[in-house]
């Protein structure tokens, strides 16, 4: 009798391990699955800030190069201009 309760004993803690064991797997890999998931998706967000953050920084120096020639264009015609103003200032004193 005390064998047989012993082997029943054993078996039920057989079956009950092997259940926990599947349970804690099959937990496990959901969890793995879930990780990854939110791993990928703030990979995907970091990329697209990334990718968002080098336009701006083209089109700013875009902009920069523009406002750049923009200001070379206008200091010339300010030096022509204050060329021709002391040629005038100088023809008006002789």
């Amino acid at each position: 009798m005390r064998q047989f309760v012993r082997t029943d004993i054993d078996q039920l803690l057989h079956r009950i391990r092997r259940d926990f064991e599947n349970f804690y797997s099959n937990i496990s890999q959901q969890m793995i699955e879930y990780y990854q998931t939110k791993t990928n998706e703030l990979q995907t967000n970091i990329n697209q800030i990334l990718q968002h953050q080098q336009n701006e920084f083209q089109q700013y120096k875009l902009m920069q190069n523009k406002l750049q020639r923009e200001n070379e264009r206008l200091e010339t015609d300010l030096n022509y201009e204050k060329e021709m103003f002391i040629n005038l200032q100088s023809t008006l004193c002789k």
